[in-house]
């Protein structure tokens, strides 16, 4: 496989990560969608059945069935924004910890087979990564503070709304309309917003994230072993990109761990680099292009059939110029890893 194939191949398969995204925010949205109708469902049934107005408000204020049936509103309201943001944290996290997964294999891939040798690098078991990547502080919160704060602030925004709406006998489609804005499942023509568009950007900046920094810490652990490579940021090149981003594309970074790029004033490692400020990495969809130079020290040795430098060996038949398929497939079985490693590309 060429070094054109090869930067093709891995560019599809960062496709591949960011088609797992929209998958997910896609399921996200019928979620938030579904929440919400059986909500106004709720409140229609509740409207009906009181026959709720402003002018039977003050009748009903004493009414202890009245009462009875705010609590049970707002109790089952709670149940409904907890459910949708507890499974939106597992899901998401399964997601961008597959997204990590690939990341990872796909770099050590595209080292391999350009040199037709077998690197010895450990690979971190999911649960682990899981762990980073929920658990890491980035703008001074974790990710799962980010989401639990998020589910917090929907809760209170809704919770109040309801009461007030229930409390003035205001219009139904009115209350409607307020927590629809509220939760803010997308409706169509318009642009998603409220708690469902701040989940679906945490979702897409942390997976991407999780990405790019896979990548970069599989590119430190071949640097290690004195694999040469090159890395290049790339920019998405459309109206949406950053002018620094756009700026920032084709820059070359060094070839030793410590050299950085420089984006829009600040040093990073890769996009999403946790040391970048939001401004420059909330959204982003910029990522590093990764060229690894000849292996000459290794391929000298086994073509004269020499001892191989420590953590190489040589690759078996099967695997050389292999395709990102062949090889996950294949190789997978030969890694000495953890049994709850994955490169599971969907979620089940």
């Amino acid at each position: 496989m060429d070094e054109k194939d090869l930067k093709k191949e891995q560019l599809n398969i960062k496709n591949e990560s960011e088609k797992v995204i929209d998958t997910f925010t896609t399921e996200n949205e019928k979620e938030f969608k579904k929440a919400t109708s059986e909500i106004t469902l709720m409140l229609n049934e509740f409207y009906d059945q009181f026959n709720l107005s402003e002018e039977t408000i003050k009748i009903l204020q004493n009414n202890p069935e009245f009462a009875i049936g705010i609590n049970d509103i707002q109790s089952k309201t709670d149940d409904q924004i907890k459910s949708l943001f507890t499974n939106f944290q597992e899901t998401f996290g399964e997601v961008a910890t597959s997204s990590y997964a690939r990341g990872f294999a796909s770099r050590i891939w595209e080292a391999e087979i350009s040199n037709s040798i077998i690197y010895d690098i450990p690979i971190q078991p999911l649960p682990y990564v899981e762990d980073l990547i929920m658990n890491k502080e980035i703008f001074n919160y974790t990710i799962g503070e980010r989401i639990t704060s998020l589910s917090g602030e929907t809760l209170k925004r809704v919770r109040d709304s309801l009461e007030s709406s229930l409390r003035i006998g205001r219009p139904i489609k009115e209350s409607a309309k307020e927590v629809r804005d509220i939760i803010g499942y997308t409706v169509e023509g318009k642009r998603q917003k409220g708690a469902l568009a701040r989940a679906n950007r945490i979702a897409k900046t942390e997976t991407r994230r999780a990405y790019n920094t896979a990548q970069n810490a599989a590119n430190n652990e071949l640097v290690k072993l004195g694999v040469e490579s090159s890395e290049i940021w790339r920019a998405t090149l459309d109206r949406r990109t950053r002018p620094y981003h756009l700026a920032a594309d084709g820059q070359a970074k060094g070839q030793v761990v410590e050299d950085k790029f420089l984006v829009g004033g600040e040093e990073c490692d890769h996009p999403q680099d946790s040391g970048l400020s939001a401004r420059n990495s909330i959204n982003c969809r910029c990522y590093v292009e990764y060229t690894t130079e000849p292996d000459e020290k290794t391929l000298r040795a086994v073509r004269d059939k020499e001892k191989l430098p420590s953590g190489r060996r040589a690759m078996p038949k099967n695997l050389e110029d292999a395709s990102w398929k062949e090889w996950r497939e294949r190789r997978l079985k030969q890694l000495k890893i953890n049994r709850n490693f994955t490169f599971e590309d969907e979620r089940k």
